[in-house]
């Protein structure tokens, strides 16, 4: 456009893609293969057709990967924390009526909490 303003077509077009949910979810460290427990039963439950995110893994110092595609999940390491960034753990679900308050509170339950591990420690 001559304005520099770019205009999006308003015109509803019916396509499958219209009609998907995104959520971002952040979390804190976490126990990665629990996430990825969670993540396959939510996947089971819900209809989640991906997840994708970086994984803040306690006690490593490398990022972690993570993508679901339908059932199958693949996981790596992809490089170092930069001494900048928050190590965080985001993910992004996107499926069709998904239950976000479940969502959250299933994978909170993979969060490293300092707390649990000192009461883990001591017992």
């Amino acid at each position: 456009d001559q304005d520099g303003i770019i205009h999006h077509n308003t015109d509803h077009h019916d396509h499958a893609h219209d009609h998907f949910d995104s959520h971002v979810i952040t979390l804190s460290e976490v126990d990665s293969e629990y996430l990825q427990q969670i993540v396959q039963r939510l996947i089971s439950t819900q209809t989640i057709y991906r997840v994708k995110g970086f994984v803040a893994v306690a006690n490593k110092p490398m990022r972690q990967i993570i993508q679901a595609v339908g059932k199958r999940l693949d996981i790596h390491f992809d490089r170092l924390w930069r001494a900048e960034e928050e190590r965080l753990t985001q993910l992004v679900v996107i499926g069709k009526g998904l239950d976000v308050e479940q969502l959250t509170a299933a994978l909170k339950q993979a969060v490293i909490a300092p707390d649990s591990v000192l009461e883990k420690a001591i017992s």
